[in-house]
C-alpha cells in the first residue's frame, strides 16, 4: 500500500514521475522507498529487468535529482526496489522542488520554497546563538551573574549554581566554540552597548499623542537585567499611583498593574529582532502606554491568536531560557489576556 513514504510505479515508462516522487518524499520525510513494477493497489506488473535497467534507473537519479543522493537499488523478481535517504533538503527534480502531500507529489510554490529554506536554517539565522567575536570573559559583569543566581535560587528552576562564571555560562548554552554568544553579552555584559548599541531602550513621556511636548525623555542602557529594572522605574515615575485608607492601612494601586507592564517589557526585550538596528521604544501618554520593538510576528501566528492560548514562538530562545530560569516568564503561550 502506498503511503507518504512509499510510492509505486507500474513500469519504467514512469521514470520521470518516479524522480519527482523521490524528491517529494525526501523533502517531507528525509527517506523513503519507491518500487517499480507495482500499480497503485500493489498488484505486480511483470516487466523485463536486467543490469541495464538498474543502470538506467541509477543514471536517471544521478542526472535529474539535486543535491546528489546515493540510493540502494535492488532487483527482486519482476520488481525494482529503491531505498533512498538524504539530509540536504530541499531536493529538486528537473530543477523544481516538490513536497509529499498524502500519497501525491505537489510542486512547491516560490513562497513555500522560501519558507522551507528559512525553516531549515532557522537556528543558523538566529541572532542570540551567534558568537560575539570581540567579546571576552572579562566583559561579563560578576554582579549581574550573582543577581541571576539569586533569582534562580528563588525560582528553583535550575539545579546548578555553584560553577564559576565560565562554567555557568557554558552550561547555560551561552558559550559556543569557546566564545561568548551575543546572548551572553546582552544578558550579562558590563558595557553591552559597546557591542549592541541597538539594545538601548528609548523612553519618553508625552503630554499628548501628537508628541509635540516631552515631559521626560531618557535613553536606558546596560545589560538586559539592568535595562528591565531601569525601564520599569521610568514607567513608575510617569504613571499614577492612587491610594486609599482601609482601616489602619494605606492601600496603594497603580493605574496599570506593574506586573502586566513588566511582562510586556520583558516580551519586548526577549522577542525583538536584534539584527535590526532600530531601538525598543516606550512611549507614555496620558491615557496609554505604547511599547514597540523591531520584528515581525511569527508567520505561523495571526494577531487574533495573541488573545488566546497559543504555541510560544521564540525569536531568541537563549534569552527566553534565562528569563524563564529567573522566574520572570513561564514557558506557556497563554495569550495577552493573561
Amino acid at each position: 500500500m502506498e503511503t507518504e513514504k512509499k510510492e509505486y510505479k507500474k513500469s519504467l515508462s514512469e521514470i520521470k514521475e518516479a524522480m519527482i516522487s523521490i524528491v517529494s518524499v525526501l523533502n517531507k520525510h528525509g527517506k523513503g522507498e519507491l518500487i517499480f513494477g507495482l500499480d497503485h493497489s500493489g498488484r505486480v506488473h511483470k516487466q523485463d529487468i536486467n543490469e541495464k535497467t538498474l543502470r538506467d534507473i541509477s543514471q536517471a537519479i544521478a542526472n535529474n535529482i539535486e543535491p546528489k543522493i546515493y540510493p540502494k537499488i535492488e532487483k527482486q523478481g519482476s520488481i525494482v526496489r529503491i531505498g533512498f535517504s538524504g539530509r540536504e533538503t530541499p531536493y529538486f527534480a528537473y530543477g523544481r522542488a516538490y513536497i509529499r502531500v498524502s500519497d501525491e507529489d505537489r510542486q512547491m510554490s516560490a513562497k513555500e520554497l522560501e519558507n522551507f529554506i528559512l525553516n531549515k536554517n532557522k537556528d543558523k539565522l538566529r541572532w542570540d546563538n551567534q558568537a560575539c567575536e570581540d567579546a571576552v570573559l572579562e566583559d561579563i559583569d560578576e554582579e549581574t551573574v550573582n543577581k541571576f543566581k539569586n533569582y534562580v535560587k528563588q525560582s528553583q528552576r535550575l539545579p546548578f549554581l555553584n560553577e564559576d562564571k565560565y562554567e555557568l555560562l557554558n552550561k547555560l548554552g551561552l558559550i559556543i566554540q569557546k566564545k561568548l554568544t551575543n546572548a551572553a553579552v546582552l544578558l550579562f555584559g558590563k558595557d553591552t552597548q559597546k557591542y549592541f548599541y541597538n539594545s538601548t531602550i528609548r523612553c519618553a513621556s508625552f503630554k499628548n499623542e501628537l508628541k509635540e511636548e516631552f515631559i521626560d525623555m531618557k535613553d536606558i542602557q546596560g545589560n538586559l537585567f539592568e535595562c528591565l529594572e531601569k525601564t520599569i522605574l521610568f514607567i513608575k515615575t510617569h504613571i499614577k499611583l492612587s491610594a486609599k485608607i482601609q482601616g489602619l492601612y494605606r492601600k496603594e494601586k497603580w493605574e496599570i498593574p506593574i506586573e502586566a507592564l513588566r511582562e510586556a517589557v520583558i516580551n519586548a526585550l526577549i522577542h525583538r529582532n536584534y539584527f535590526d538596528q532600530s531601538f525598543t521604544y516606550i512611549k507614555i501618554y496620558d491615557d496609554s502606554i505604547v511599547i514597540s520593538n523591531p520584528g515581525e510576528l511569527d508567520k505561523s501566528l495571526k494577531i487574533e491568536d495573541l488573545f488566546k492560548e497559543h504555541e510560544s514562538k521564540q525569536r531568541n530562545p537563549l534569552l527566553a531560557k534565562i528569563f524563564y530560569f529567573c522566574g520572570f516568564i513561564d514557558s506557556w503561550g497563554r495569550g495577552i489576556n493573561n
